[in-house]
């Protein structure tokens, strides 16, 4: 009786503990100059760049997403702009969402699932102001002015 119990008891133990491994969402940010920009408020506008913008700009690092298989990829797009606005970008562009190929299977919790994940990744990019900005804009933005 007792060994029963202690036999559920370690399969269910077994079964719970395999859901930490299970990957929900994720994302990084890879800064490239070393410099620190103000975060955007979470509600400020974060555009996709299908071209490089007519202003003049500056790649300030990359920004990666993953989630676990079959996730929407607008879900993906939305975590990728998400991490920009706290990185301080004004925009992304070259932006590329792909699912892995893998499917090994892996125990997860009470069924069976695959590796696979759909991961995003794109370059976070500010804008240099122009020449005539004045000394105000430079004291409050000084991570703009120093490109």
């Amino acid at each position: 009786m007792l060994r029963q119990r202690i036999s559920r008891l370690l399969v269910l133990v077994f079964l719970f503990s395999g859901c930490a491994q299970c990957l929900l969402m994720k994302s990084e940010y890879f800064d490239i100059t070393g410099k620190v920009f103000t975060p955007k408020p979470a509600d400020s506008d974060m555009p996709i760049l299908m071209a490089n913008p007519t202003m003049e700009y500056e790649k300030i690092g990359t920004v990666r997403a993953w989630a676990r298989y079959g996730t929407d990829p607008e879900v993906i797009k939305e975590e990728l702009k998400r991490r920009a606005r706290t990185a301080g970008a004004d925009a992304l562009m070259e932006v590329q969402i792909a699912e892995d190929e893998k499917a090994d299977f892996v125990f997860c919790g009470k069924i069976f699932t695959t590796k696979r994940n759909v991961s995003g990744k794109a370059s976070a990019v500010v804008y240099r102001k122009a020449a005539g900005e004045s000394k105000e804009d430079k004291a409050r933005h000084p991570a703009l002015y120093n490109l």
